[in-house]
Order: structure tokens, then C-alpha cells, then sequence
């Protein structure tokens, strides 16, 4: 999967020459650095039954089968003769098989063990190893919810108790160089790592262990560069699903992968490409295509989730049985936080396109990372009359700015969406639900602002409505500053300034 990448051009006439503007988004910027991006591979193996897989291959493949039977006798052992060396099972992402790779125990803590596979050992050095045991079990960055605790500790408190599934109380955490998809620079987008439910099982190909797969190559080593904190964010973002399954197994990916990265973030390590979202918000809250952007769009969800509703409802929504949307509705009820996913989802629709808690304490994020974010509308409407319709998927949402003068006049074709007008000016602002049928601001100026967040809780629709206003404004954008880099490149080979 690679990278969909964002490019505005605008055109400015000057002095008989012209220059192209090309406005490059975050997307953009992270190809242009050929920065590896990384992704989960926990959605994809929590596909996979074990068993289901060795069936299919006997039938596709005898011998292959018969293989796969042979070396699990030879991984069973071999494990039970050795302490401090282990075949494992592991996944290719690539081929869609499974592997044995041969590992060592290179730390052994009060809570977790890491092994490191022996073909990545140039990969890992002994100060990576010191610093991913001190923060896995003694204390965690400066930036986490409490540096005095490590990031087991941390998410145990956000989240509850893992399985104990081999019944040793111990965390295992094999770094290997995962097999996937990475190809630089064609493909910059890795598996950095993945928790697999078949390892909690006595299926084939089962490790039969709690088990984390974190990534050696590009995750810890990349371009002559350690890399700990890449290592350190996947080990909290995995360690979520181990502890989650061990509650709830069947957990819509978009919740399960949410939390999961909130346990980046309140272990430390920041938010993952918050502008990937805010760049495109009608992307469906509810859905999973399993792109960066979903982990982008569910990291600021998650967050402010537990910035409003409290951690004690984070801590229920992993622990209650149901999932998704009911599994949210229920887990408000349960710490009696009153409305529903509908009410919480409106509220950080306007906070995504505020972010001033200083306003009102919905409409922003505390997080420290995340001051400054601000969705970007969708489109703009400077001419009157104009008919506007679109197709929105449910819990996706669009931000349209209105821009004219006199009064501002909106007519709904249908009654399925939901949607609040905006006005902002001089640091306040006003919502006004607009409802149905027809709207009308008499004081419309171009000295305030004006945005519709559309939107719909339920299903996807399809929207129409006109906008009337008594004076357009026609005017031409040469330039503007919002915080993200531009190329400015003059045709006439001269450097623009």
C-alpha cells in the first residue's frame, strides 16, 4: 500500500511570468523524506485460523502439508531441549505463509522476556535492548501520563490484565526482521509489528505464547540509525491487543486499533499523522481500509475519547464484551456517562475543526501534541446562488465555509443529514443546529466565519441543499500561511522567493 499524496497547484500571474504554487500536505512530506511509515499487521493475522490454514493447505498442497507436519516435530523438539534458544512461527505478510525462524533470549526482566531473532542480530545492540527492558518494566518517556511507571504498567492501569495463556506470567516480545511489503522506495509503508490470537491457541503454527512480534528492520535499524522510540510506541501499541483479546476477542478493528494507539500517546510517543485525517474527514469513522490515514483518523478519536469521557470508560470500552458501536454505547451507559457514539461524535466534529478547549472544554484537545491541529474545510462557496450535493459516508463528516455578505440562506433538499452551522469571530464562537428544510442568518459578513459541519450518525447519505446569499464575493487567493511548506517553483527557471 503506498501513500495517497495530496498536491494543490495554484497558479500566480506576476510581473509576465508565472509561478506555480504547489502545496504539499503531510502525506506528501513523508514520501518526500522517504521516512519508512509504519502500520500493525494485527488486523490482517487476526484473520488467520490456524487450523483453517493447515486444512486449506492440505488440500492445495500434499506435500507441502506433510512438511509443515514434519517440522512441527522439529520445533517441538527443539523447544523442549532448549531454555535460551527457540523456533518460533512467524507470518510473511508477503507470500501469506508461514515460517520458523531460530531466536536467543537476550533479556529476561520480572515481567517480560525479549528474544531476538538470530538472523537480525546486526539490527539490535545492547544499549536498544537496555532501553526497551527500562521502559517496557521501570519507567517510560517524560511525555508519558506517568514516567514513573514503564509501559507495561502504563497500560495495564489504562486497560486491564493480559491472558496468561503459557501460565508463566511473563510477556514475551520477539523482535525479528518482519517479512512484508517494504521496498524503498517504491513501498516505504513496513509492519512494525503485530500481537497474533493463534498464538493464544494449540492450533498449528501457535506458539502457544504471550507473544508480541515487534520489527527489526526498518523498526529499530534504518539507514545506519537506532531507532528505540519507533520500537518502544509498537511494543505499547501491541501490548493493547494482547490485553484486549484476552476480554474481548471479536473487537471491531477500528476500536481495538484505536486504543492501541492511544497507548502510543499516553506512553509517550505522540500522535500518528494527525493531519492525514484532518486533510480528509469524510473518511467513515466506523470503517477500516487498513490505511495509515484509519490509524491517523482512530488516534484522535481514542484520544479524545479519553480526554472527555474519563479513563475508567476507556478502561470499560476494552472490557465489555460487545463490540464497535454497541460495545461504545454500552460501555457509556455502564459508567453512566449519559447520550450516545452519536452525541460524542458530533462534539469532536467541532472540536476537530475549533481545538479551543479554552472556548468550551469539548471542543478541544489537552493533549499537548495535538494544540494546534485543525481540520481544513472541505470546500468553499464564494458564489450565490450555488447547489451543493455530495455523497457522505456514515460517521464521516464535511466542513463547507460559506464567504459573501447580507444574509445567508440554506435549503435542505432532504432531512437525512445532521448539521451545525459555525460562526466564529474575534475568538468566540457560536453553533446553531440548522435542521431541516430552510435556514436563514440574516447578519452575514465577511468578517466572521461561516462553516456548515455536515454530517450523519446512521448510514451514509446522499446530501443536496442550495445556499443563497444577496452578494457574492469573487475574489482570487495568491497566498496564505497555514503552517505547512510550499514549493515555489517559476517556470522561467528564475528562483522564486
Amino acid at each position: 500500500m503506498s501513500l495517497a499524496l495530496p498536491i494543490r497547484i495554484r497558479f500566480l500571474h506576476l510581473f509576465g511570468a508565472t509561478f506555480f504554487l504547489i502545496h504539499l500536505s503531510l502525506a506528501a512530506a513523508i514520501q518526500l523524506t522517504q521516512n519508512p511509515v509504519p502500520a500493525c499487521g494485527t488486523p490482517v493475522v487476526s484473520t488467520i485460523d490456524g487450523d483453517t490454514y493447515l486444512q486449506q493447505l492440505k488440500r492445495e498442497n500434499p506435500a507441502a502439508y506433510q512438511a509443515s507436519l514434519q517440522e512441527a516435530l522439529r520445533v517441538e523438539s527443539f523447544n523442549k531441549t532448549h531454555l535460551t534458544e527457540k523456533i518460533f512461527y512467524a507470518y510473511n505478510f508477503s507470500t501469506k505463509k508461514y515460517y520458523t525462524l531460530t531466536a536467543t533470549l537476550r533479556r529476561t526482566g520480572n515481567l517480560v522476556r525479549i528474544w531476538v531473532e538470530n538472523a537480525s542480530e546486526q539490527y539490535v545492540n545492547e544499549a536498544v535492548l537496555d532501553e526497551v527492558l527500562r521502559q517496557l518494566e521501570e519507567s517510560s518517556n517524560a511525555s508519558s501520563i506517568d514516567p514513573r511507571k514503564g509501559i507495561v504498567e502504563i497500560d495495564t492501569m489504562l486497560f486491564g490484565q493480559p491472558p496468561n495463556y503459557d501460565g508463566d506470567g511473563i510477556i514475551d516480545f520477539l523482535i525479528l526482521d518482519i517479512k512484508d511489503f517494504f521496498n524503498p522506495p517504491d513501498n516505504q509503508e513496513f509492519i512494525a509489528g503485530y500481537f497474533h490470537p493463534n498464538d493464544q491457541t494449540n492450533n498449528p503454527n501457535s506458539n502457544k505464547m504471550d507473544l508480541m512480534y515487534l520489527d527489526a528492520y526498518p523498526g529499530i535499524y534504518y539507514d545506519g540509525n537506532y531507532r528505540t522510540s519507533r520500537v518502544l510506541a509498537t511494543t505499547a501499541h501491541e501490548f493493547q491487543h494482547l490485553i484486549h483479546y484476552n476480554y474481548d476477542r471479536n473487537e471491531e478493528t477500528w476500536v481495538n486499533e484505536g486504543l492501541s494507539e492511544l497507548a502510543g500517546t499516553y506512553c509517550g510517543f505522540g500522535i500518528d499523522f494527525p493531519y492525514l485525517y484532518l486533510e480528509d474527514t469524510r473518511r467513515s469513522l466506523v470503517t477500516w481500509d487498513n490505511e495509515v490515514a484509519d490509524y491517523s483518523k482512530v488516534n484522535l478519536w481514542t484520544l479524545y475519547c479519553a480526554e472527555q469521557l474519563g479513563r475508567p470508560f476507556i478502561r470499560e470500552l476494552v472490557q465489555n464484551p460487545l463490540h464497535g458501536i454497541a460495545g461504545f454505547n454500552a460501555s457509556l451507559q455502564k459508567v453512566g456517562i449519559p447520550g450516545t457514539i452519536s452525541d460524542i461524535f458530533q462534539d469532536w466534529t467541532v472540536a476537530n475543526y475549533l481545538n479551543d478547549p479554552v472556548l468550551d472544554s469539548r471542543y478541544g484537545y489537552q493533549h499537548p501534541d495535538a494544540r494546534g491541529l485543525r481540520a481544513e474545510y472541505t470546500r468553499q462557496i464564494t458564489e450565490y446562488p450555488a447547489t451543493i450535493s455530495g455523497d457522505l459516508k456514515a460517521f464521516g463528516v464535511e466542513y463547507q465555509r460559506f464567504r459573501g455578505r447580507d444574509s445567508l440562506r440554506l435549503t435542505f433538499s432532504n432531512n437525512s443529514s445532521e448539521s451545525l452551522l459555525l460562526i466564529r469571530k474575534n475568538g468566540q464562537a457560536q453553533l446553531i443546529s440548522t435542521g431541516v428544510g430552510e435556514f436563514t442568518y440574516p447578519d452575514f459578513n465577511d468578517q466572521e466565519e461561516y462553516v456548515l459541519i455536515l454530517f450523519y450518525s446512521f448510514q451514509d447519505f446522499f446530501y443536496e441543499y442550495q445556499a443563497r446569499a444577496r452578494y457574492s464575493l469573487k475574489y482570487l487567493e495568491l497566498s496564505y500561511d497555514d503552517n505547512k511548506a510550499d514549493i515555489n517553483l517559476l517556470i522561467s527557471g528564475i528562483v522564486a522567493n
